[in-house]
């Protein structure tokens, strides 16, 4: 296994030196995107701390602030795309974990025999000829009789449950999911107001919302081998692939507390991601414990569009004004995902079992180098998660039904970078981040196995906390050779 978990870092290695830094970027009016450059007889208007502004009248940026959140709504997208795959894989491992040769069915945690039938039942052996008859002998007096030793029943091992060494599978599974984010900030815009209000900067007052819709779809290829370690552990390595999709809409809008000095402005931002998926992972099992360790790149490009209503700010001789500005442009980035667990199965009562969970997640984000005139940069993410899954077993005929229900706490204790902050950008706190906000998830499966080789399930998913909510459904077939 340690030969394995060697070549798979290896690989990825060498899958991130080929991709990294590959990408290029396509901008209208790239060195002043959120700005429009001239407002009536105003000229040499560009962003600078959140504000389009040339130093006489400025207007407060809310598509340029609804930009500083696209890094964090477009890593949640690469969270959905790796929480599926992290799903499949957790099923993967559980059908060969619990599998069980021909002959045999999984009852409360152990294979059982079949029942006998007509076909598969031997017929009684036939009683051996009579030989012909004799000569009675001359009898002799009959010794005492003896007491019979007791007749004891034979005494049989129970039957050693073979397994192949080795084992195919492939599996493929689509997902979709849907995601609110809400957050307020406050700030102040002081480029222009030395002459208004004695010179105290325009506070304002800053509302976002961002709704994201990711969908795509995910397939694997795996082999399963046993006796590993231990004479009844295994361990899977598997490569995936996959394509995904998002669409997000960010909405900001800023009000001040002093209207006659700096109108209310609103900016709408909306992007379109997509791009494949590549990746590889490891799984081992013995018995009620597990382990699994993944890694996926996604390659994805980025379009955008905003429109934005700037209001700009009064000076002495110069009437407040609003001015409606537009502008789209792609680039293209990279996100690169490592994830692990660790579960330890424990039997409940009879057919009833809970497992609790532990894991990690980290990604980082690789940016065009020309991204920063969306105001993006490099970032990345790292989330920690605890929980435990409920689930029993029964049979529906020749069918193995599996309910459970996921609870999990998470918190994205580090999330850094992914936008530009200070020059260009503002450092409001938009709120649309997740870094030290412990949020919940709960997670209910079904899953179906006809015991030969095929086997499915479905699954839906609710999540979330402050200014979070999230909804996701998933479902996959699986099919295992040979079976």
């Amino acid at each position: 296994m340690l030969r394995g978990r060697r070549g798979f870092d290896a690989l990825a290695a060498l899958v991130l030196f080929l991709v990294v830094g590959s990408s290029t970027i396509s901008v209208s009016h790239a060195q002043g995107f959120f700005c429009p450059g001239t407002v009536g007889s105003q000229s040499g208007i560009a962003l600078q701390g959140g504000a389009c502004t040339n130093g006489t009248t400025g207007a407060f940026s809310n598509a340029a602030l609804a930009a500083q959140a696209l890094s964090d709504v477009s890593q949640a997208a690469t969270l959905q795309s790796t929480q599926a795959s992290l799903v499949a894989i957790s099923a993967r491992r559980r059908v060969e974990a619990e599998a069980c040769p021909e002959g045999y069915v999984r009852r409360n945690d152990t294979c059982e025999r079949l029942p006998e039938t007509a076909e598969t039942r031997l017929p009684p052996p036939t009683p051996p000829p009579t030989p012909p008859s004799a000569p009675a002998p001359t009898r002799r007096p009959a010794p005492p009789a003896r007491t019979a030793a007791p007749v004891r029943a034979p005494v049989f091992k129970a039957p050693v449950v073979a397994q192949p060494a080795v084992t195919f599978a492939t599996w493929v599974k689509g997902y979709g999911d849907y995601e609110r984010r809400t957050g307020t900030a406050q700030t102040s815009i002081d480029c222009c107001t030395s002459a208004v209000a004695g010179g105290i900067p325009n506070a304002l007052s800053i509302n976002s919302t961002s709704t994201a819709t990711t969908g795509g779809v995910l397939g694997g290829l795996d082999a399963t081998w046993r006796g590993v370690a231990a004479p009844d552990d295994g361990f899977i390595a598997g490569l995936l692939v996959g394509y995904m999709s998002t669409n997000t809409k960010l909405v900001s809008t800023s009000t001040s507390a002093t209207p006659s000095n700096v109108p209310s402005g609103s900016g709408t931002l909306n992007s379109h991601m997509t791009g494949p998926s590549v990746g590889g992972y490891l799984v081992y099992f013995w018995g009620g414990f597990s382990t699994d360790l993944t890694f996926k790149v996604d390659f994805l490009d980025l379009n955008l569009n905003f429109t934005d209503l700037l209001g700009f700010s009064a000076n002495v001789g110069v009437p407040t004004t609003s001015s409606f500005f537009s502008g789209s442009g792609s680039t293209n980035l990279n996100d690169y995902t490592t994830a692990g667990n660790l579960n330890y199965r424990f039997p409940v009562s009879g057919a009833f079992w809970v497992q609790p969970t532990v894991g990690f997640l980290y990604t980082a984000t690789d940016y065009a180098s020309s991204a920063s005139a969306f105001g993006l940069a490099n970032g990345n993410l790292f989330r920690v998660q605890g929980g435990a899954v409920f689930g029993t077993d029964f049979y529906l005929n020749e069918y193995r039904i599996t309910p459970s229900v996921t609870g999990l706490l998470y918190d994205d204790v580090r999330v850094s970078g992914g936008f530009i902050s200070g020059g260009l950008f503002s450092t409001v706190p938009l709120g649309l981040a997740d870094e030290g906000k412990i949020r919940g998830d709960g997670i209910f499966t079904l899953n179906v196995d006809s015991g030969h080789g095929i086997s499915g399930f479905i699954q839906g998913e609710i999540y979330g906390g402050a200014n979070l909510t999230g909804y996701a459904g998933r479902g996959g077939l699986r099919w295992q050779w040979p079976s």
